[in-house]
């Protein structure tokens, strides 16, 4: 029986006279071959995998995504290098205390997605590495839903978090780093789109951690026995702009270089609780 985190990759049967004995993969994990009037030598490979749902192992995480039903947890048994991919179901990630590099674009179409990290959520991490067009993570269409629990999205390229057409993100824990020296948001809502953090850290190097535009929402708290912290080094910390785009705060510590809120160009604000602060003001 394989390690936990690994299957069989290739069985070689070999005769006592070393010719070789022709093996079946029975596509189930199990080969199977006919035993000759002789002595045989029996080997196997190994290849890791990358994440499991039960008992049943895959590659990669976009494949145990496609693979998985709704309501299933994927659970990652080792880092991995993933290329675009969509969810479309009720699903939860749980990173396990492993790295995931994504290159391309993860769509969140239809359900919710769920990031967890159970063993440790401080090294759970999404390392997202595509730099082009204008975010990494696009959570779009109502009744669409991302939530992070725990771990870390990280990302030094791009904006990271898009929400948008009456899709909802929620933030209940966890770091969200945008650390682009550029200019990148963590999370970013329009057109309908809403973000609501309840507990965890965002954070922007030269942009706002947390923006919305035209009819986007930010709703901000901080829940109970949870700590919420959103910061920019550079620019304002929580930004919202154009018409219908609004923040609401009633808790949490939030703190930008230029200021801790910025509404404008018809924008709101309403702060009823928490702590906004910044080197020029708290609101501008």
């Amino acid at each position: 029986t394989p390690d936990e985190g690994y299957m069989i990759d290739a069985v070689t049967v070999t005769g006592s006279d070393e010719g070789k004995v022709a093996v079946t993969d029975a596509g189930d994990g199990t080969y199977t071959f006919t035993m000759p009037a002789k002595a045989v030598t029996v080997e196997a490979s190994f290849k890791s995998m990358a994440a499991k749902i039960g008992s049943t192992y895959y590659a990669s995480l976009a494949a145990a995504v496609t693979g998985a039903s709704a309501g299933d947890t994927i659970t990652m048994l080792a880092d991995s290098e993933e290329g675009a991919f969509t969810i479309g179901k009720n699903v939860t990630i749980d990173l396990n205390g492993k790295t995931v590099t994504e290159s391309g674009v993860i769509t969140v179409s239809a359900g919710t997605a769920t990031v967890t990290a159970s063993s440790d959520p401080s090294t759970g991490k999404i390392v997202l590495t595509q730099s082009s067009g204008d975010h990494v993570v696009d959570v779009i269409g109502s009744g669409t839903k991302f939530v992070l629990d725990s771990g870390t999205l990280y990302s030094t390229v791009n904006t990271i978090l898009a929400v948008h057409d009456s899709a909802e993100c929620e933030v209940n824990g966890g770091t969200i780093d945008a650390a682009n020296p550029n200019g990148s948001v963590a999370a970013y809502a329009y057109g309908r789109g809403k973000v609501t953090v309840t507990g965890g850290t965002l954070h922007a190097y030269n942009d706002g951690a947390l923006t919305a535009s035209t009819d986007g929402t930010l709703v901000i708290g901080q829940a109970e026995g949870k700590t919420t912290t959103i910061t920019s080094d550079q620019m304002y910390a929580v930004a919202a702009y154009w018409s219908g785009a609004s923040v609401t705060v009633t808790g949490g510590t939030i703190t930008g270089k230029l200021g801790g809120v910025r509404p404008y160009y018809g924008a709101t604000a309403t702060i009823s609780g928490g702590t906004v602060r910044g080197e020029s003001c708290g609101v501008y």
